[in-house]
């Protein structure tokens, strides 16, 4: 299987797992990976394409680092996008 895990910086929480086994995805896995990754400002959620967690699996045995990855952004809705562009922060 291949696990990798994230911290998500401004919530706390984790997902730590294997999100694919025996040439498939796990639907559980990526319901946890999407709340991780989701609008912490919102709590909104949206799908998280398969392909980046490949990637980032992919970076994190190049590497020899399997301590996870802190997610500082994930998913951003558009009210949390208008919210910041009018509070003056990077968007």
């Amino acid at each position: 299987g291949r696990d990798i895990p994230l911290f998500n910086a401004h919530t706390g929480e984790k997902f730590q797992g294997t999100y694919w086994v025996n040439g498939r995805y796990l639907p559980d896995a990526f319901a946890g990976i999407k709340g991780v990754m989701r609008d912490h400002r919102s709590g909104e959620t949206f799908p998280i394409d398969p392909r980046l967690m490949d990637i980032l699996y992919v970076l994190q045995n190049k590497v020899d680092n399997f301590g996870g990855f802190k997610v500082f952004s994930g998913y951003r809705s558009p009210k949390s996008n208008a919210m910041l562009r009018r509070n003056g922060e990077g968007v």
